[in-house]
């Protein structure tokens, strides 16, 4: 296999939103996402549906530019479908940010509508009028759904991430939809993804390898497992819970996590876990010879 297509410098792809309609296709009555502690679940048809349903909600905003502030998790990656659908570019911004930093990236974007939950906003302390929350469910008219949303126009650009810069000062980076397909598939490619792969995701919406992690999973046909929230804090629980569903086979972590993960007992490694992939600032230690997975960094 050559290197081009390595990288997906010579293929031609779709828009996100294609892309994971070609999933729907195939993978419609299996599920895309389960979550609330492997309690819930929804299918890609599902997902799609109610991405498609909110993005009605989202197609009468003004501002090109969606904010998103919510966990990791079902809520945040519905959020991503719908501005998407909505013929937006969406924006997710870190919890871990104080009230006064998101106050000033939100003013960079032009004080955009910001998607995120009352518990969140409460979590987080911010004072902020443009808000969509999520915490009511909106009626769901298939019919309509599905007449409006047949040929769709995508935003060419597709996301918009802040970094934390040289500086410290947060700076915005943006990203084209066909760009960031192309290295998802090169994603996929270079980890061996496939529909039997399913993930535990647990990074940052606000780093940008958190959209990498769902989005090479939901376009090669994967599940997406969402742990409990306060388990990102606790690596050994958070181990103990990727080994107790039994069937997690890929995992992303920045390198900090990843050290704390490789630091076990053979018998505590999850047996399912094949493939872990590892980024940011250069591994210390790496995993013990006999570690079940392979390290990708």
């Amino acid at each position: 296999m050559s290197s081009e297509h390595e990288f997906g410098d010579a293929v031609e792809y779709g828009t996100i939103l294609q892309e994971f309609r070609q999933q729907v296709h195939k993978w419609g009555n299996k599920a895309a996402i389960i979550y609330e502690n492997e309690n819930q679940s929804i299918t890609y048809q599902e997902l799609q549906n109610q991405s498609r349903a909110l993005a009605q909600e989202l197609r009468t905003e003004n501002n090109s530019i969606i904010a998103i502030l919510l966990p990791c998790g079902f809520e945040h990656i519905l959020s991503v479908l719908s501005v998407l659908e909505a013929s937006k570019t969406y924006c997710p911004l870190s919890m871990d940010n104080p009230p006064s930093k998101l106050m000033a990236m939100l003013q960079e974007l032009g004080n955009p509508l910001l998607i995120t939950t009352k518990a969140t906003v409460q979590y987080i302390g911010l004072d902020y009028e443009n808000m969509y929350l999520l915490d009511k469910p909106k009626p769901l008219n298939l019919k309509m759904v599905n007449t409006l949303y047949e040929n769709p126009n995508e935003a060419e650009l597709g996301a918009i991430y802040f970094t934390s810069g040289s500086t410290g000062t947060p700076k915005a980076a943006m990203l084209g939809n066909k760009t960031l397909v192309r290295f998802f598939k090169a994603g996929i490619i270079g980890f061996n993804l496939g529909p039997t792969d399913k993930s535990a995701c647990i990074l940052n919406p606000g780093f940008i390898l958190n959209i990498f992690d769902v989005f090479m999973i939901l376009l090669s046909g994967g599940t997406i497992h969402i742990p409990p929230f306060h388990l990102r804090y606790d690596i050994p629980a958070l181990r103990d819970w990727v080994r107790n569903t039994g069937t997690v086979t890929f995992m992303m972590m920045v390198s900090s996590t990843g050290e704390r993960f490789f630091n076990a007992e053979p018998e505590a490694f999850p047996p399912s876990l094949r493939k872990l992939g590892v980024a940011g600032e250069k591994l210390q230690t790496g995993p013990r010879p006999d570690a079940p997975f392979r390290v990708y960094r």
